[in-house]
């Protein structure tokens, strides 16, 4: 018997992975910040871990995708607050609160600068992927 899950993954799921895959394979394979793009992945990969298991054993039913999608926007939010003075062409900011995730943070301003001059599409695909995410940690927990 086929086991049925609360949250489909569509097609556009899908499309949104592999528009993903190549952007972080092209888009950052050739930028001076490369080392910093596996971080990002593997951050995200961690939280929606960390989110499965407090979703496995808690009592919420409903809106568990939900709770993993802004869980990832709201700590992609405070990754954008740990640096202070970013400049658009170091690439880097001033200062950190924390520095060991200074390179995530980069990054992520880095996504945010390249999104602006390409219409914003790279963020749409990024949000698409945390979607992904969280829809499979959903349906996993």
């Amino acid at each position: 018997m086929r086991k049925t899950y609360i949250y489909e993954i569509t097609k556009f799921d899908y499309v949104c992975l592999f528009l993903f895959i190549c952007l972080f394979f092209i888009l950052f394979t050739y930028s001076f910040e490369a080392k910093a793009a596996p971080y990002i992945l593997f951050f995200d990969l961690i939280v929606c871990f960390i989110m499965f298991f407090i979703l496995k054993f808690s009592k919420i039913k409903k809106f568990k995708r939900t709770i993993i999608l802004f869980t990832l926007l709201f700590i992609h939010f405070l990754l954008l607050l740990n640096g202070r003075g970013w400049n658009e062409g170091s690439m880097h900011s001033q200062s950190y609160v924390i520095e060991s995730l200074s390179e995530i943070t980069d990054i992520l301003y880095g996504f945010i600068l390249l999104s602006a001059f390409t219409g914003f599409i790279p963020f749409i695909i990024y949000i698409g992927f945390l979607n992904f995410i969280s829809k499979i940690t959903a349906n996993l927990s």
